[in-house]
């Protein structure tokens, strides 16, 4: 079990959902309309959406990913660590078309791992390998 400060309340896995549902659109859109380029921004706005700043679905759901040892907002290399998966899948994604379909294939099972994860044990494996939580502001 994580051990969070009691002055933060861990984000329920209906908020987390709803917010990546707001956010996995923009993602999508980026590669399907800027091709190649659309790709490289993709992984660095998977990087950012950890960030409340950036991700339409954190601000609209008042989340934020904290780190758990130290409490405070994760940093980039964090959340790099983070999005290690999906970051591999999108970069994967690039190459070929075929690529892109295995990648789509692979994001799609990993997204069900992540949310039997998420809403059988409250957390995902992208949190335990990265030692983080989100929680509700």
């Amino acid at each position: 079990m994580e051990n969070i400060s009691p002055i933060f309340k861990k984000a329920s896995p209906l908020d987390r959902i709803l917010s990546k549902a707001l956010d996995i659109p923009f993602l999508f859109c980026l590669v399907i309309f800027l091709g190649k380029f659309g790709h490289v921004l993709a992984c660095v706005a998977l990087i950012l959406l950890e960030t409340e700043q950036f991700s339409l679905g954190k601000r609209i759901m008042k989340l934020k990913t904290i780190s758990l040892p130290t409490e405070q907002e994760i940093d980039y290399k964090t959340s790099i660590i983070k999005n290690s998966i999906p970051l591999f899948f999108v970069f994967f994604s690039i190459f070929t078309f075929s690529g892109f379909i295995f990648s789509i294939i692979l994001l799609t099972i990993y997204t069900l791992a992540e949310t039997f994860f998420l809403l059988y044990l409250n957390t995902r494996l992208s949190d335990q390998i990265s030692n983080t939580t989100v929680i509700k502001l």
